[in-house]
């Protein structure tokens, strides 16, 4: 078999042309293998698994958030609650030693006009003095005060006393702030120990 050149250069050039095809096409054609990629520009090109996971993280933080505010208001709760309770000691306590609370600046101002008895007593008593001022607690007049009856603050011991009358306190009362705790016990005359 002869082949003359021409024949032999179209033949070659023919199997170069097919061997660099083949070459290209296994190239492009080749099985690569998988790489794993996740896009985060936008949550609808995220698989499916990443967005439950995105939807879930979500969720948690905003039952975060909410257990956040409920603690919150919870502890504001505890604390008023706590304020509400010591009020109410203070009060039910207050009522339980009231006579004594009433009579005490009474039987102070006897022993300072008179030689009593009951006058070596009042030290022994100096407590209550400093147990009203910590509570907040202010006496409603003094004892033997001359004052304007006044229906908010006084306890007549007569019900003909009219309001703005003259009387004068027998035994004092005592208030919180603008609350009323126990009304002053007045009387047109003063006791008869002066």
């Amino acid at each position: 078999m002869n082949f003359s050149a021409q024949e032999v250069g179209s033949n070659g050039f023919n199997i170069l042309l097919f061997i660099i095809v083949f070459a290209l096409l296994t190239v492009i054609f080749k099985k690569r293998p998988e790489v794993k990629t996740t896009k985060t520009t936008s949550p609808t090109t995220l698989p499916f698994d990443l967005l439950d996971l995105e939807k879930e993280l979500n969720e948690k933080k905003t039952e975060n958030e909410e257990l956040k505010n409920q603690c919150h208001r919870l502890t504001e709760e505890i604390k008023q609650q706590k304020e509400e309770l010591g009020e109410n000691f203070k009060r039910e306590t207050f009522y339980t030693l009231q006579p004594l609370f009433s009579t005490y600046p009474t039987i102070k101002k006897v022993t300072d006009t008179q030689e009593l008895p009951a006058k070596n007593f009042v030290p022994m008593l100096i407590y209550l003095d400093n147990l009203i001022n910590n509570w907040g607690y202010t006496t409603i007049g003094t004892v033997w005060e001359q004052v304007a009856y006044n229906p908010q603050y006084h306890e007549a011991d007569s019900d003909d006393i009219q309001e703005t009358e003259l009387v004068y306190i027998r035994f004092v009362g005592y208030r919180q702030g603008e609350t009323i705790i126990y009304p002053a016990k007045v009387s047109r005359t003063l006791p008869d120990l002066l």
